[in-house]
């Protein structure tokens, strides 16, 4: 009975894993590299190809834990909807009634069609020891979880506005801070999503941009320069060229040097 009763406790749990043994500095530190989209089992996390680190070049193409050593792992995106009896069915008859002994005996009744989802142990089909299959949800609770992959908001942008968003916060800004605020989260999202870049360069959105700056000239600085270069693709200290990476964004933002000359700063 006391199972049946609403919680008033609220959380989020993002992807998850239980290991056999401790981790060395270097392993966590890398496994906090992956970020929270990562939802593998850490068995090739960075492919075969080799990626930069402070340290040097290193090779990422073997695994960061033993097979073995990881007992046990959960993620929004290894979840399935099923009855009861469905899970009976792919569990086995004995193994189901040891769940119904253990897990529902405190609902009351129950029957073959009553809903639950099933968060997948995604450490089960590693070799090693024999591993529990995941976690259940069930009956009434099912309304209140809920399933969801976190992702940048550089890459969910698009779903949520887009580039109409963003050139939204700039034409509200009505102060240098808020401008700086509005522009940096634009170069921000701008600079790490291509399909954003993209979408800024078909619909003329650079000019729209400049418009918008234009109409605040007296809220520019040397930081709102620095970050429509940035913009732009000119000041990228991790390479060296001699061409401009976005010619739209450069003649639209930077081509009328008398505007930034009679800006403020």
């Amino acid at each position: 009975r006391c199972r049946r009763r609403c919680s008033k406790l609220r959380w989020r749990l993002g992807p998850a894993h239980i290991f056999d043994d401790s981790l060395a500095v270097s392993t966590v530190k890398s496994i906090f590299e992956l970020g929270p989209c990562y939802v593998g089992s850490f068995q090739a996390p960075y492919g075969v190809v080799e990626r930069e680190s402070s340290e040097g070049t290193l090779s990422s193409g073997g695994p960061l834990i033993a097979e073995d050593k990881i007992s046990f792992g959960l993620n929004a995106l290894s979840h399935t909807d099923m009855s009861l009896q469905d899970l009976l069915d792919c569990g086995g008859e004995r193994d189901g009634m040891q769940f119904l002994k253990d897990e529902l005996s405190a609902l009351g009744p129950i029957h073959g069609g009553m809903p639950m989802r099933v968060f997948h142990n995604t450490a089960l089909h590693l070799s090693g020891q024999a591993r529990s299959f995941g976690g259940v949800v069930f009956g009434n609770f099912l309304s209140s979880v809920r399933s969801f992959q976190p992702k940048p908001v550089s890459t969910i942008i698009g779903s949520i506005g887009g580039i109409h968003l963003l050139l939204g916060l700039v034409a509200q800004a009505t102060n240098v801070q808020l401008l700086y605020a509005a522009v940096k989260a634009l170069v921000c999202v701008v600079t790490t999503n291509a399909g954003i870049m993209l979408e800024m360069e078909k619909t003329g959105g650079f000019q729209v941009l400049a418009m918008l700056l234009q109409q605040r000239r007296q809220h520019l600085n040397g930081h709102i320069l620095h970050l429509t270069f940035s913009l732009v693709g000119t000041v990228d200290s991790n390479r060296e060229s001699t061409v401009i990476p976005h010619p739209t964004a450069f003649s639209d933002l930077l081509g009328n040097l008398q505007f930034w000359s009679q800006t403020p700063e």
